[in-house]
């Protein structure tokens, strides 16, 4: 029993790397900032689907535009989102998955919607729900092609294992209801499980923790106040246009308002 765990972690981080964590002033090539979240905490959070927006933004995607309110004697803030147009295929499965979070699947060029749209329609906060959960699966997918994460049963017929363990489970289901074998039921059960869990477990790749620590440094390089920033050396001058570019990472790192 207490082998058991030891294997499973090594097995996981079989390729993680024993790095220092060194300030990096650019973010590590082939990673976007909606995948550079994933990496560093290894789940996806509100934050980084806000990195993925601000991101198509700045690629000229999307327009977002600041519209000023008033209610009584109170000024209100809302966000318009025009779609200028859509990513194409070799833009991966996650992007268009955050655009039908703003406009739904079909919505086109020239299509609008403000944030207080979405807040106040149920139905499309009920879609918003269905669609975040294709969100997480896309994004696994996306770093899988991208080769920053991959299964850690690669090269075994993870899909014939996984309809066999569904089927175990179906099995031993009506064996249990019909009082067959409780304790053999159990165990056929149990296996399942834990072997389906297996034909899905993901784990990142050596690219996958080199990106990692990478980042990190560029975490670290986004987070301090301007006047740490100095010490750095070689750092690049600051820009409007540099900016823009690393507002994205600095989102999905949590580090926002530091970096601004």
């Amino acid at each position: 029993a207490v082998v058991l765990p030891i294997v499973a972690y090594r097995l996981h981080t079989k390729h993680k790397l024993d790095l220092p964590v060194v300030a990096q002033y650019e973010p590590y090539a082939g990673v976007e900032p909606m995948y550079a979240g994933l990496l560093i905490d290894n789940r996806l959070d509100p934050k980084d689907i806000t990195a993925a927006i601000v991101y198509l933004a700045e690629q000229g995607y999307l327009k977002i535009s600041k519209i000023d309110k008033k209610f009584l004697f109170f000024d209100m803030s809302d966000y318009r989102v025009e779609l200028l147009r859509r990513p194409g295929e070799s833009a991966g499965r996650f992007l268009p998955q955050a655009l039908a979070l703003l406009f739904g699947e079909e919505a086109g060029s020239g299509a609008s919607v403000t944030l207080s749209e979405i807040r106040k329609s149920f139905s499309k906060r009920m879609r918003n729900h269905s669609i975040l959960e294709s969100l997480r699966a896309a994004l696994r997918e996306d770093m899988q092609a991208k080769g920053f994460l991959e299964e850690v049963l690669k090269g075994f017929p993870t899909g014939a294992i996984a309809k066999a363990s569904w089927a175990a489970v179906i099995v031993g289901g009506l064996l249990l209801f019909v009082g067959i074998g409780y304790a053999a039921v159990f165990v056929v059960v149990g296996l399942a499980i834990v072997t389906l869990q297996l034909a899905h477990w993901i784990r990142r790749t050596r690219r996958g923790y080199e990106a990692q620590n990478h980042l990190k440094g560029f975490k670290e390089f986004l987070s301090v106040t301007e006047k740490d920033r100095y010490a750095f050396h070689n750092a690049p001058s600051k820009s409007p246009e540099q900016f823009m570019q690393f507002l994205p990472y600095a989102i999905a790192f949590g580090m926002e308002k530091e970096w601004a």
